[in-house]
């Protein structure tokens, strides 16, 4: 009943779903970085040890290619904001780059 209504909705609206990329009745999936199964959505291990395995950056162009990897992961980190204001502050200008691993650490 509920793929009718999107089935349908999509029509209405005139849009084209992909029949290679349409899967359902999965028990769970990888999207986007994020497994989704009935339980909920949880983190994707592979790109959780990509951040892990991240190299401390030594530039501030570094930092900013780091900021973009675990940014996705700020909605299962509760303390983010906390943990990201150090960075914030060094990407301003005037500001001499220097990075502490205790930063990590949090």
């Amino acid at each position: 009943m509920h793929l009718k209504t999107i089935f349908i909705r999509c029509r209405h609206y005139n849009i084209h779903l992909n029949p290679h990329k349409c899967v359902f009745f999965l028990q769970s999936s990888c999207l986007l970085g994020f497994i989704v199964s009935k339980e909920g959505i949880r983190v994707d291990p592979l790109k959780v040890e990509a951040i892990l395995n991240f190299r401390a950056p030594s530039s501030l162009t570094q930092l900013q290619s780091f900021q973009g990897e675990e940014i996705f992961l700020h909605r299962f980190i509760h303390n983010y904001v906390e943990l990201t204001q150090g960075f914030t502050r060094i990407l301003k200008k005037g500001i001499p780059f220097l990075w502490v691993i205790d930063i990590l650490m949090c």
